[in-house]
């Protein structure tokens, strides 16, 4: 009951509005900031839940869980910003240029 509630007001409410705003960049740019912006989320979940030295034994230790969450994940997430902003470009509506207006 409350999933299609929830979708309507994420959906219906902020994803013009997100889409227009995420239109006004590159795509190159939208994957570098999800990218960076995951890795630096991961960083601070690990620091707060682990603590500085427990944190540094996940690199240390000979384990692939910190390849995956800091090489792997941040280009899947990058590439699922991208491509959020490119399926909301498709669907916002685009602004008259100045040759439009001077159109009779």
């Amino acid at each position: 009951m409350f999933d299609g509630f929830w979708s309507g007001i994420l959906g219906g409410l902020f994803g013009p509005a997100l889409a227009q705003w995420l239109g006004r960049f590159k795509y190159w740019v939208i994957f570098l900031f999800a990218a960076f912006a995951w890795q630096i989320f991961a960083l601070i979940l690990g620091i707060y839940y682990r603590g500085w030295v427990g944190f540094k034994n996940i690199f240390t230790d000979d384990n692939s869980s910190s390849l995956i969450i800091f090489c792997y994940v941040p280009v899947g997430v990058g590439i699922f910003a991208v491509f959020v902003a490119f399926l909301g470009s498709l669907n916002t509506p685009k602004k008259p240029s100045e040759d439009d207006k001077n159109k009779p």
